[in-house]
């Protein structure tokens, strides 16, 4: 038995209609080969990149010069280690922006695009979260040195939520609709 993922597969495959090698795929409309689909998957996936990239750069560029601030000093363990927890999952992020470029110079020129799409979108799905939880944690900071400890434990709730519902509860009610027209739309 497959996933979920197998199956919405499964059924968008039913509805493309095979011409030689150009193929219509029902859902969208468009006429592609399987190679200039995956071709516009990967610009995709690498404009998405992009548009989150300077989000991350950001933060990171502000959390380096932290330490060298008056402020820096009066800090309580608790405010260092969150501080060292932020950059480090700056870092981190930073390191999972770059597997898609990575994974992009070792499949090059192999006949692997369908792999390298495959593989990209599962690490901008990884990505997508680990921006939302670098950005949710920043706030906290900022709020916890500025506004202090109960201050930056209501923001830290408060995006945490937001996140959750922003990345996981809004897209997967749109998807829920998006299927329940689907299903409407095949009946008319």
């Amino acid at each position: 038995m497959g996933t979920a993922e197998d199956n919405d597969r499964d059924s968008s495959d039913r509805k493309r209609r095979a011409y030689g090698d150009w193929q219509l795929d029902a859902d969208s409309g468009r006429h592609e080969t399987p190679s200039e689909k995956s071709d516009r998957q990967w610009t995709d996936i690498l404009q998405e990149l992009r548009v989150m990239q300077t989000g991350v750069q950001l933060i990171a560029g502000f959390l380096l010069t932290l330490p060298f601030q008056a402020r820096f000093d009066r800090l309580d363990p608790f405010g260092v280690d969150l501080y060292l927890g932020t950059m480090l999952l700056a870092g981190v992020t930073i390191v999972f922006m770059l597997i898609p470029v990575a994974l992009h110079r070792e499949f090059f020129g192999r006949h692997l695009k369908y792999q390298l799409v495959d593989s990209g979108h599962l690490i901008l799905r990884t990505v997508v979260w680990l921006v939302g939880i670098l950005m949710a944690s920043a706030i906290t900071l900022v709020f916890y040195v500025v506004a202090g400890p109960i201050a930056g434990l209501v923001v830290a709730l408060a995006t945490v939520l937001g996140l959750v519902i922003a990345l996981l509860v809004y897209p997967v009610w749109r998807l829920k609709r998006a299927k329940e027209h689907e299903k409407l739309s095949d009946v008319y």
